[in-house]
């Protein structure tokens, strides 16, 4: 029974991870944001960002709690 709940709760995350993505791409496209984006001289920055964060999660996942983890994310992405 516990690897049911295991799994039920695996799912369950990535269920909420792409439905992040979903409204993330939906709210991007419909607003015009990916064009600006792409015509601006600031999507190197995003793409270095983007880069820079998977390394970090990359190399520190198992060796950071999830405090720091959280707290890291919030900073990179908030404004």
């Amino acid at each position: 029974m516990k690897e049911n709940n295991l799994i039920t709760k695996t799912f369950f995350w990535m269920f909420l991870g792409l439905l992040g993505t979903a409204i993330v791409a939906w709210y991007t496209y419909s607003t015009g944001l990916l064009g600006n984006i792409i015509t601006s001289e600031g999507w190197p920055i995003i793409l270095i960002a983007e880069i820079v964060v998977v390394l970090l999660f990359s190399f520190l996942f198992r060796k950071l709690p999830p405090l720091i983890v959280r707290n890291t994310v919030l900073c990179i992405f908030n404004d």
